[in-house]
């Protein structure tokens, strides 16, 4: 694009590279949204065999619909979700490739690591939710009815809202070895850091499992021992990377 100027010459507009950076995130935008798109509506229409497959780990409950309209609701609900988790690759590539011609090499490898590692550390995080926390959770809520006049009956929403939370906390949680090891790698914090903190880090871990589970001590250690290991994990990692730091700028 060029622009007049007052004395009839003419002069490129300053701002092109900025238009060409709005014309590729609009490119980029579309294709997630695209792919968001595509993606859950296929999902919504296997979205009953998807609930009835997450109803299975939940053998002593009756699943009931306060409204006509509820469940088909839900399995939209439960379309989307599924739908985002397909087409988050989609997602990143494009964010990937938008960001790719600004980074430096060292910067491209780094981060091509850290969102490999976010990905296998969120989707372990949701295996770990729907194996062994979901199941723990449901067969404590329903040994706490101690009577006969009170059945386990909850609604489809209630149940459904209840499965995205808690695999969206452990996949968030799950995320601990990822975030720490970016800021260590941009110099945010250090290992030695953790090291001295591990006792404070102890304390803060067992408060939030205590926080985020029903409380019976089972529930607790199962979530306080995998989150002390990835603690650990993560002090190991950042240990690693500024000693890989070290030896670059030796070099």
């Amino acid at each position: 694009m060029a622009v007049i100027k007052w004395d009839g010459t003419r002069r490129e507009n300053k701002d092109m590279p900025l238009m060409k950076h709005l014309e590729e995130l609009r490119k980029r935008s579309i294709i997630s949204v695209a792919a968001l798109v595509t993606a859950s509506i296929v999902c919504v229409f296997f979205a009953g065999h998807i609930f009835s497959f997450f109803i299975d780990l939940a053998p002593d409950y009756d699943f009931i619909y306060a409204m006509p309209s509820q469940l088909v609701v839900q399995y939209v609900q439960i379309g989307i979700a599924a739908g985002f988790i397909l087409a988050f690759p989609v997602i990143l590539y494009q964010i990937w490739t938008f960001l790719f011609p600004a980074l430096k090499s060292k910067e491209k490898k780094t981060i091509i690591l850290l969102l490999g590692a976010g990905v296998i550390f969120f989707a372990c995080g949701i295996l770990f939710a729907y194996y062994i926390m979901i199941p723990s959770m449901l067969n404590f809520f329903f040994s706490a009815n101690i009577s006969d006049r009170v059945s386990p009956t909850i609604t489809i929403e209630s149940y459904a809202n209840f499965l995205i939370t808690t695999f969206l906390v452990f996949g968030v949680i799950f995320e601990l070895p990822t975030l720490l090891s970016a800021f260590t790698h941009f110099g945010l914090i250090k290992s030695t850091w953790l090291i001295r903190g591990q006792k404070y880090a102890v304390l803060i871990i067992f408060i939030l499992a205590a926080i985020i589970t029903p409380p019976d001590v089972v529930s607790q250690i199962l979530v306080g021992i995998p989150l002390l290991i990835l603690y650990e994990l993560s002090v190991g990692i950042c240990y690693l990377i500024e000693k890989i730091k070290a030896k670059r700028q030796t070099a």
